[in-house]
């Protein structure tokens, strides 16, 4: 009973500090510098801890992606009236995170720093090739083509090189505020350690 107690605890905090990391997205930042990606290597590496963790971090996502459209960049929607709940070119986003989440579930089953290193730049390319795919949606950007698809990579690599800093960052950041912050002081569940 009090094995179980801990787990639910451990769940409740995990998923608390999934939430709040989720959140940093509305603070103002830099284009493209931002904690998601990062966060969904977390949730990725607690998914192979407790299978609740692949739909809590998905929804944390979600519920920060309907805020930050509708309220703090309503302008990026300009053709689109009414409250904003799904657009077409998330498909390609959380197709990314789902692909991340259970990548990153199996390659991080055994944690190490160095692990994370690998997973974080993996997670990036992944990132950056399926959303850059979308090219096949966006016909007034890109011809319908192999030009095009071409095209829409290169226009995106500027942006690349933020992603791969921030990913990586925040990677290692998150990561180390759960192994020496709240593992230690908030979570006695061995379920959830890095090392297991």
């Amino acid at each position: 009973m009090f094995k179980n107690y801990n787990t639910l605890k451990g769940i409740l905090i995990i998923s608390l500090y999934i939430f709040l990391i989720a959140l940093s997205k509305i603070i103002p930042h830099q284009e493209n510098y931002s904690a998601i990606t990062g966060l969904v290597i977390f949730g990725g590496f607690m998914f192979g801890k407790k299978k609740d963790f692949f739909l809590i971090t998905l929804v944390a996502i979600f519920v920060v992606d309907v805020i930050f459209n509708n309220f703090i960049h309503p302008e990026y929607f300009p053709e689109r009236t009414g409250f904003i709940l799904f657009e077409d070119y998330m498909i390609w986003v959380y197709l990314s995170y789902v692909l991340i989440i259970v990548l990153s579930s199996r390659f991080l089953k055994k944690f190490s720093y160095l692990k994370l290193l690998f997973t974080s730049l993996g997670s990036s390319i992944i990132f950056f090739l399926i959303t850059n795919f979308a090219w096949l949606y966006s016909t007034q950007l890109y011809p319908r083509d192999f030009n095009g698809l071409l095209m829409s990579y290169a226009a995106a690599l500027p942006f690349f090189r933020t992603s791969l800093i921030s990913d990586l960052f925040f990677g290692f950041l998150i990561f180390g505020v759960y192994d020496f912050i709240i593992k230690r002081y908030f979570i006695r569940s061995s379920v959830f350690s890095l090392s297991k």
